[in-house]
């Protein structure tokens, strides 16, 4: 939930910069882009997420747990491409689809992990979970992107012409690239580089979350917290009464 967090407050902040300098769209086009994108994805994710969950009979049903590692691995499949691509259209539908399948996790995700603890824990379990949210996920996620991107800024001063011709070969925009001098050509380019890299450390950021979902997954079943089989002992602490 911490690494959803953390990719969906990265992409808020830093989505329209990249849609602009490295895409090279326009601003309005991007602008109403992303306003529909951040809009509908999340929105229609969780309101069909939430359906979901409920028909496959709840948080506490084995199910669900399925169907959210399945949307986790979706995630990272939508998300990894991202950065690799150069053209607006299929990175915005790559967006959208990443943000719908973060908010059909989060109703069974929130409530399968308030389902795993006692009911007089709870507040507690729901206080850290939120701390980690904001320490882990919302604080880095801008923060981070922002620091690889002014790590990339370079210096205008070098005149290594390979340098400010790399983006021009790539992707040629006759109102960067013609008439510009070497030094802005190397200045853009190091920017440019700069936004694809730290998109990229934004976008491979899914991998942890999906790592650390089958790893709490796997812990939920061998344990039987959620009493998936009734026929089984809950918790290491009843196995341990039944053994004795």
């Amino acid at each position: 939930m911490t690494g959803l967090y953390y990719i969906i407050t990265g992409i808020q902040y830093w989505a329209t910069h990249y849609f602009e300098t490295y895409l090279r769209e326009d601003k309005t086009t991007v602008n109403i882009s992303y306003a529909v994108i951040s809009v509908t994805g999340p929105i229609l994710g969780v309101i069909i997420g939430g359906n979901i969950t409920a028909s496959l009979g709840g948080y506490t049903a084995e199910k669900p747990m399925r169907v959210c590692m399945f949307f986790a691995v979706l995630c990272f499949c939508c998300s990894a491409p991202i950065c690799f691509l150069n053209d607006f259209a299929p990175v915005a539908v790559l967006l959208w689809f990443l943000l719908f399948f973060g908010g059909a996790i989060l109703p069974a995700m929130t409530g399968i992990m308030l389902s795993c603890v006692e009911q007089s824990q709870k507040t507690t379990a729901n206080s850290i979970a939120n701390l980690c949210y904001n320490l882990g996920g919302f604080m880095p996620g801008p923060f981070i992107y922002g620091l690889i991107l002014d790590a990339y800024k370079g210096d205008t001063n070098k005149t290594d012409p390979k340098i400010g011709v790399n983006y021009c070969e790539i992707k040629p925009m006759p109102e960067i690239c013609v008439g510009s001098s070497t030094a802005e050509l190397i200045h853009d380019n190091w920017i440019l580089n700069g936004s694809k890299v730290a998109m990229g450390a934004l976008m491979f950021s899914p991998i942890i979350s999906v790592s650390t979902l089958f790893l709490a997954a796997r812990l939920i079943y061998r344990d039987n917290v959620l009493n998936y089989y009734p026929d089984r002992p809950i918790g290491k602490q009843t196995k341990a009464k039944v053994a004795k």
